[in-house]
């Protein structure tokens, strides 16, 4: 692990105690992070993404049990599941939007592309849930979440009351 990955998971260890705490620090996004500037799909703030991942680490348990995952390992796995929904977020978007190509035909290979994609990051998302011992929820419809993660507990923050809503799909 390099010095700045290192760096970058303490802070994020800093944050999501300081969340689960109940203490909330003022979260500014950059310049030019806003939602106008970021394409179609809005990114999800700073905010949201920490309390996404101090909810997975709050709630998350290992195969044999609670506590049994170090809490190192679930910090990691709820950011690679932020960007995994981040993907399947787009993937969605484009289905729904369709797939032309400059003189307006369907682009068959483009589809199909990122049918393959999607298959491919929902059994990584499959796998990863299972090594932290959740279970992932796969939606379709771009204008939700994309992605829940249903927890042991069964706490939810979605109306659906599916599970725990990956911010960024």
């Amino acid at each position: 692990m390099n010095a700045y990955s290192a760096e970058t998971n303490s802070t994020l260890l800093v944050n999501v105690q300081k969340f689960s705490a109940g203490r909330r620090a003022e979260v500014r996004p950059k310049s030019g992070q806003d939602s106008k500037h970021e394409g179609s799909m809005q990114r999800a703030s700073v905010k949201s993404r920490e309390e996404f991942v101090g909810l997975i680490v709050g709630h998350a348990s290992g195969p044999s049990g609670i506590g049994s995952q170090d809490e190192r390992a679930r910090i990691s796995a709820a950011q690679r599941l932020l960007r995994y929904g981040a993907t399947l977020g787009r993937i969605a978007e484009r289905q729904c939007n369709g797939y032309q190509t400059w003189d307006y035909k369907w682009d068959e290979k483009a589809a199909a592309r990122d049918e393959a994609k999607e298959e491919r990051i929902q059994a990584a998302v499959t796998k990863l849930c299972v090594s932290i011992g959740v279970t992932p929820v796969f939606g379709g419809d771009p204008r939700g979440n994309t992605l829940k993660i249903a927890v042991p507990d069964g706490y939810t923050n979605d109306w659906g009351r599916e599970g725990i809503g990956v911010p960024t799909s």
